[in-house]
């Protein structure tokens, strides 16, 4: 409302070419009290909206979080691929000479340089990518059980385009 005042006293007067229209403005009731439900109605829809925007925040990480950078973080909740050999290996150690487990370790060492050169060497379970890949299925799920359109006051909001986006993501 200030706004409309402080334009009311900006706008010079066209019958008599100087002063303003406050004076007019301040007698004026019924304008003030409807530029009020104009600026309460518009403070709702506002309120209204965030709120509908808000459904999408637990989704956040979709766009936020890069998709490399978070399947390298998956992928660090894996076993090493030198532990698991080390594990087998002390399991077989018990029949083995000491210079076999030697040669058996310088082994695997070059194999790691020849065929895992840039390679991520961690393997998580294979029920941790069943968990991830049910996860992210619920969450789609969820996404697309999502009402498409609603009606904030006189605003009809649209969110197919946001619903479409993030369901092509997962």
């Amino acid at each position: 409302m200030n706004d409309f005042v402080s334009l009311a006293i900006k706008m010079p007067r066209l019958d008599t070419g100087t002063g303003d229209y406050l004076v007019e403005i301040r007698d004026q009731f019924e304008l003030f009290g409807s530029i009020q439900a104009i600026c309460h109605q518009l403070n709702e829809i506002e309120k209204a909206c965030a709120d509908f925007i808000e459904q999408y925040s637990s989704f956040a990480f979709l766009w936020k979080e890069d998709l490399d950078t978070f399947f390298s973080k998956f992928l660090e909740q894996g076993k090493d691929l030198k532990d698991t050999f080390e594990a087998d290996l002390a399991l077989r150690a018990p029949d083995m000479e000491e210079v076999q487990i030697q040669v058996e370790r310088e082994n695997f060492d070059q194999m790691i340089k020849k065929i895992y050169n840039g390679v991520a060497t961690k393997q998580p379970a294979l029920e941790k990518f069943d968990e991830q890949i049910q996860h992210l299925s619920e969450i789609k799920h969820q996404i697309k059980s999502m009402k498409e359109t609603d009606n904030v006051g006189w605003l009809k909001v649209d969110s197919t385009p946001i619903k479409t986006e993030l369901t092509d993501t997962i």
